[in-house]
C-alpha cells in the first residue's frame, strides 16, 4: 500500500514552495534466513550468528524461505524551486 498527500504554494511569479508527506505498508513479504548460517564481518555483530563457524558444522548451509515480515514508511518531503533568468531555476529538496 502506498499514499500521499501535498500541498504547494506560489510565491510570485517565480518562486514555490512544496511539502508532501508519503507513506508505504508492506505485508506477508517473503524473507529468506540462514537457518546454519554464520558470519564473517566481526565477532559479534551479527548475533545471533556465530563468528567464523556454523551453528552445526555437520551441515552446510541451509536456507529458509518464510513469508510474514512486514515494513513501514513515512516520510516528509520538502520541496522549494525559484526561477532565475535565461531559463535556469534552482530547487531544493
Amino acid at each position: 500500500m502506498q499514499w500521499s498527500l501535498g500541498i504547494e504554494h506560489q510565491f510570485g511569479s517565480s518562486a514555490s514552495v512544496r511539502a508532501q508527506y508519503v507513506g508505504t505498508r508492506a505485508l506477508n513479504q517473503p524473507y529468506l534466513t540462514q537457518v546454519n548460517g554464520y558470519q564473517t564481518v566481526c565477532d559479534g555483530c551479527f548475533a545471533p550468528f556465530p563468528y567464523l563457524q556454523p551453528t552445526d558444522p555437520r551441515f552446510g548451509a541451509v536456507t529458509q524461505f518464510s513469508t510474514g515480515a512486514s515494513s513501514h514508511y513515512n516520510g516528509l518531503q520538502l520541496t522549494a524551486s525559484k526561477r532565475l533568468s535565461h531559463g535556469l531555476q534552482g530547487q531544493i529538496n
